[in-house]
C-alpha cells in the first residue's frame, strides 16, 4: 500500500501508451502486407500508423515503407515524394536517402542519383554511430516494439564502404573517370581499417581484391600509372601465397561443343559462357571451396600483373612491362582444364 502523503507517480500516460501500441500494431501489419505484395493494403495501414503517436524516426520509417510500396505500384514520382518526406521528418534517416539513390538510378536520372549518393557518403563520413535519438521521458517507445528480423534487415544501416563503392562504380559507368578514381582511392583508404573490410564483405558480393582491380583499371584510364602499380602490389601481396602449383578443373561434356553445367547444356559459342569451375561429384564441400578460392587467387593475381604490365608499357619501361606480362601468363598456365566426356 502507498502512504496517503505520497503521490503516485505516473510512469506513462495511458492514452499515450495506447496510441503508441496502436501505431506499432499498424506498422507491423502494414509491413506484413508489404511482404505479401499487397501494396495497396499496406499503404492504407501504414498511413493509419503514421497518423498515430510515434517518434520522428518511426515516422520516417513509415514514410519510407509507403514510398517503397508506391514504387512497387509503378508510381516512382510519388515514391520520391515519400522518401523526401521521410528525410524532412528525420534528416539523419539514411535508409530513405539510400532508397532515393536507387530510385534515381532506375529512372535513369544519373546526375540526381550521383548527387544523392555523394550526399549519402558525406553524411556517413560525418556520422558518429547510431543516429537514433530516443526520448528519455518515454518509458515504452515504439522502436522497442516493432523490431523483427525482417524489419531490421530492411532498415539495416547503410555502410560507408558500400556507399562509397557504389558511388565510384556509378561514376565509372557514366564515364566520369576523375571522380571515379577519387572515390576508389577513398575506398581503398577505408579498407585499411580491418573492421570496415569485414562489414563490406558481409554486405556485398564483390570481393576486396576485385575492388582493387576495378580501382587499378580506373587509374589506368586516368593515366595515373604509378598509382596503378602501387594498387596492384597490394593485390599481389595478399594473393600470391594462395596460388597453387597446379589447379586442375574438370569440365564434363558428351559433346566437344557443348558443356553440361549443373545439369544445363550450354554451347561453347554462347556469349554467356565464361571459364568457370565445376565440382566433381566425389569432391567434398571443403575441397570445392578450396578450388574456388585458389582459382580466384590465380585470376586476381594474373589480373594485377596484367594491369601492371599495361602501366609499365605507358611509362615506356618495356623491360618491366614484359616481365609482368610474362608473370601474368605464368600464373594463368597453372590452370589445367581437363575435358571429361
Amino acid at each position: 500500500m502507498f502512504d496517503d502523503d505520497i503521490a503516485v507517480l505516473v510512469v506513462q500516460d495511458i492514452k499515450v501508451l495506447k496510441g503508441i501500441l496502436y501505431s506499432c500494431t499498424a506498422f507491423v501489419q502494414g509491413f506484413q502486407k508489404m511482404e505479401e505484395d499487397k501494396f495497396k493494403d499496406a499503404i492504407h495501414i501504414l498511413h493509419e500508423a503514421a497518423g498515430g503517436i510515434c517518434s520522428r524516426r518511426t515516422l520516417a520509417e513509415l514514410y519510407t515503407l509507403i514510398g517503397s510500396c508506391t514504387w512497387k505500384l509503378g508510381k516512382p514520382q510519388t515514391a520520391l515524394q515519400y522518401f523526401k518526406q521521410a528525410l524532412q521528418t528525420d534528416p539523419l534517416y539514411l535508409t530513405a536517402l539510400h532508397q532515393t539513390c536507387n530510385l534515381y538510378q532506375q529512372l535513369g536520372m544519373i546526375d540526381a542519383e550521383l548527387g544523392a549518393r555523394d550526399l549519402l557518403c558525406r553524411v556517413l563520413q560525418n556520422s558518429n554511430g547510431s543516429n537514433i535519438q530516443s526520448d528519455p521521458a518515454c518509458l515504452v517507445q515504439g522502436e522497442m516494439l516493432i523490431r523483427s528480423p525482417a524489419l531490421s534487415h530492411y532498415f539495416a544501416e547503410v555502410n560507408q564502404c558500400c556507399a562509397k563503392y557504389t558511388l565510384a562504380r556509378r561514376y565509372m559507368q557514366d564515364g566520369r573517370v576523375t571522380e571515379a578514381v577519387e572515390h576508389y582511392l577513398d575506398l581503398l583508404s577505408l579498407f585499411q581499417d580491418n573492421a570496415q573490410q569485414q562489414i563490406f564483405l558481409g554486405t556485398v558480393v564483390t570481393r576486396i581484391p576485385e575492388v582493387y582491380l576495378e580501382a587499378a583499371s580506373a587509374l589506368i584510364q586516368a593515366e595515373m600509372y604509378h598509382d596503378v602499380i602501387s594498387v596492384c602490389d597490394e593485390i599481389d601481396s595478399c594473393t600470391v601465397d594462395l596460388i597453387p602449383e597446379k589447379l586442375t578443373l574438370k569440365l564434363y561434356t558428351t559433346d566437344p561443343n557443348v558443356l553440361e553445367i549443373l545439369g544445363k547444356k550450354i554451347t561453347l559459342a554462347d556469349s554467356d559462357v565464361r571459364v568457370a569451375w565445376w565440382q566433381h561429384s566425389n569432391d567434398s564441400q571443403n575441397t570445392w571451396k578450396q578450388k574456388r578460392e585458389r582459382l580466384n587467387a590465380i585470376l586476381w593475381t594474373a589480373g594485377a600483373y596484367f594491369l601492371q604490365g599495361i602501366a609499365y608499357t605507358h611509362l615506356k619501361a618495356n623491360r618491366e612491362a614484359v616481365t609482368y606480362f610474362s608473370r601474368c601468363l605464368h600464373v594463368l598456365f597453372k590452370i589445367q582444364i581437363v575435358y571429361v566426356v
